[in-house]
């Protein structure tokens, strides 16, 4: 944009400058002919000073900051300073006709270019005359009455100098501002949009030709109105006081407007902007961009494209999977895009390219090979299915990724997407189940369905390369006691004591678990009776020093039955119902020992459980029987009592001895129900008697 074009002639022509107006002013001024002679004659005595008197000028203009950023350029200031030289010349040469005063128009002209105001040339002028009067002295100085006439007649040429000057400046300067003011006009006409500017009152102050247009107006009909006359719509005025009120510019806000006028509505977005005019604050720029139908369906799409973007990114990170797009990028070389989720999942700055390689260098060592080998099932046609680990700040991230490729029609891989879930809770779960379903709480021991399990492996081990195992069941002797006598917490910490000890008596291949209670088992591979031995012993030793528990130490021992496979039984079940007969001949034949399993001893067991079993049967059906032996005194013969002794009568075993039953009874727990029974029916006897 270029709007100070001017001209010395049109500048003339604007300021009226013609023969009378010069002469006029001439007049004002006093300056006569006698002036233009007494100029003449000082122009003799002048001769070469101008470019002295043209330095002093500029020395004194650049004595400042300002006007030396403004002559900064060496090029403009040699320029201006020729200009001066030939100004000064001009001035006392006695022509002062319009050739002289458009000369004096010129330099006011290029004084406005470079942007020098008057009040810095003011004082140059002030300068040149402080100069030039002790020259003019010295030139009359055998004439004092010339002199001074001399000076008045200088002093009547630059006022009318400066005036010129000054004249030219502020024409200059305001056709500036018309010329910029036309270019707004331009501008604020040809844009587009529809535009308003409101007084602090909401009065029209203007409108351009696109608002005038775009609602079929009259132009004498808008200006000066209230914008309700002009323009209305749901929530407008409401929303532009917001605006003046808070000072919150607002932005593309969409609104459905009417011109009240002939009714005719547009979709637009609205942009309302304080603006201060004339110096006068408050007023607004209103900005109404038309919107199309197309655009209208295309925003809406666009928004609710944003939103499922945003509602996918959220829901990403509140499920923690990423998704990842795969491209080949020319050659072999693949290239993956990830999703802000998956990032985050992977820890690695958002936005950072990531290629293949550069993704399978941060999977796990030991996993790397395993991803490989989904990569390149998947490129075979199959699912890209895979669970692998990351390292992140130091501690480990299970992920599982899947995906779906796309090929040509060459069977060349195009390009995938697929997801990236964090698994590491699911993992810990599964970990935390593990051990739940196959450890033992207390202890940490493998229990009941994991020792199962191991033992079938080891089984169908053993009977491939024909091996032998060693099955040892142990039960804890006086443990009951510690439980009766201190509660269930202090045996618990005794049992967390026992299963420490037996860890540390055995080797990597032997396998310690807890059934439950008391019980532990015991799995020794390629074992034999020698090797069962050693190990029956050592958990002895380890048992030999006392348990201490706060103030209390307990003796606990163990009584060991040992099973070998495959002598002693061809499957789990087997073996570890006669290991566990072993350790019953063990315990009765007083504890602390160990025992191996012999045929025989299941001939007893079987007795123990039938008895076990019989004695509940009777109980039940009140078919046990109490018989009573009197006690006399014998000094008086007197009957003084009776004691009440339990008896079973089986109807195949005839009678059973209470040696047999009663401890199978205090085995079962069966005692309390037993005792129960018998002081009933002995209070029934008592009252009957």
């Amino acid at each position: 944009m270029k709007v100070e074009h001017f001209d010395v002639v049109g500048i003339a022509h604007e300021l009226q400058l013609d023969d009378d107006a010069i002469a006029e002013r001439k007049a004002f001024l006093g300056f006569c002919e006698e002036d233009v002679a007494r100029l003449k004659q000082l122009h003799s005595h002048l001769q070469g000073y101008a470019p002295v008197f043209a330095e002093r000028f500029y020395e004194q203009i650049l004595a400042f900051d300002e006007t030396r950023k403004l002559l900064a350029d060496p090029n403009t200031l040699a320029r201006l300073q020729r200009a001066q030289v030939s100004y000064f010349e001009g001035l006392t040469a006695g022509d002062y006709g319009r050739e002289y005063v458009h000369h004096r128009l010129r330099v006011g002209l290029v004084h406005h270019r470079v942007g020098l105001e008057p009040k810095w040339y003011l004082g140059a002028y002030a300068n040149y005359l402080v100069g030039l009067l002790p020259e003019i002295k010295r030139c009359f100085s055998d004439d004092h009455e010339q002199c001074n006439n001399t000076v008045q007649s200088l002093i009547k040429i630059v006022l009318l100098d400066m005036g010129l000057a000054i004249d030219t400046y502020i024409q200059a300067r305001d056709n500036t501002i018309l010329g910029l003011r036309n270019y707004a006009e331009m501008v604020f006409n040809s844009m587009h949009d529809g535009i308003l500017v409101l007084s602090p009152t909401l009065s029209v102050l203007s409108a351009n030709e696109s608002f005038i247009r775009m609602f079929d107006l009259r132009s004498n009909s808008i200006t000066g109105n209230r914008l309700s006359a002009v323009l209305e719509g749901r929530g407008l005025e409401q929303r532009i006081a917001d605006v003046r009120e808070t000072g919150v510019d607002l932005y593309d806000a969409p609104f459905l407007v009417r011109a009240p006028d002939n009714g005719r509505e547009k979709q637009v977005r609205l942009t309302v902007k304080r603006i201060c005019l004339e110096e006068e604050a408050g007023q607004l720029l209103l900005v109404l961009e038309p919107v199309t139908a197309e655009e209208i369906f295309r925003r809406d799409a666009e928004a609710k494209l944003a939103r499922s973007a945003a509602m996918l990114r959220d829901a990403q990170a509140v499920a923690r999977i990423g998704s990842w797009s795969l491209d080949r990028c020319g050659g072999d070389k693949l290239i993956l895009e990830w999703s802000e989720e998956t990032y985050r999942i992977f820890d690695t700055p958002s936005g950072t390219p990531v290629s293949y390689q550069q993704f399978l260098a941060q999977i796990h060592p030991d996993d790397r090979e395993v991803v490989n080998r989904a990569w390149k099932v998947a490129l075979s046609g199959e699912p890209y299915r895979v669970e692998h680990r990351i390292q992140v700040k130091g501690k480990i991230r299970w992920i599982e990724e899947r995906a779906a490729l796309e090929f040509d029609d060459k069977g060349e891989l195009i390009s995938a997407l697929g997801t990236a879930q964090d698994i590491t809770d699911r993992k810990l779960s599964e970990v935390r189940i593990e051990q739940f379903a196959f450890y033992d709480s207390l202890t940490g021991l493998p229990n009941r369905a994991l020792f199962q399990d191991r033992l079938h492996q080891a089984l169908a081990h053993a009977s491939r390369q024909g091996q032998s195992i060693a099955v040892l069941f142990i039960d804890l002797d006086r443990f009951k006691e510690v439980n009766d006598t201190q509660g269930h917490a202090c045996g618990d910490l005794v049992l967390s004591e026992v299963a420490r000890r037996f860890q540390t008596t055995l080797r990597h291949d032997e396998t310690l678990a807890r059934l439950g209670g008391d019980e532990f088992v015991i799995i020794a591979h390629e074992t034999g009776r020698s090797g069962a031995t050693l190990i029956a012993e050592r958990l002895n030793r380890v048992l030999v020093k006392a348990i201490e528990i706060g103030e209390n130490a307990f003796s606990i021992g163990a009584s060991t039955g040992v099973a070998l496979f495959p002598g002693d039984g061809a499957d789990a079940q087997q073996l570890l119902k006669h290991a566990d007969i072993a350790m019953y001949r063990a315990k009765n034949g007083g504890g602390g020992r160990y025992c191996f399993y012999d045929s025989e001893m299941g001939v007893e067991l079987a007795r123990r459980l039938e008895v076990a079993h019989r004695l509940h049967r009777v109980l039940q059906e009140d078919r046990l029987q109490l018989h009573y032996q009197p006690q006399i005194d014998l000094r008086t013969g007197a009957l003084t009592g009776a004691e009440a002794l339990l008896r079973w009568r089986d109807t195949e075993w005839g009678w059973v001895s209470p040696a047999e039953f009663i401890p199978i009874a205090e085995e079962r727990g069966m005692m309390i129900t037993l005792g129960e029974w018998v002081i009933k029916q002995a209070c029934h006897q008592l009252q009957f008697w």
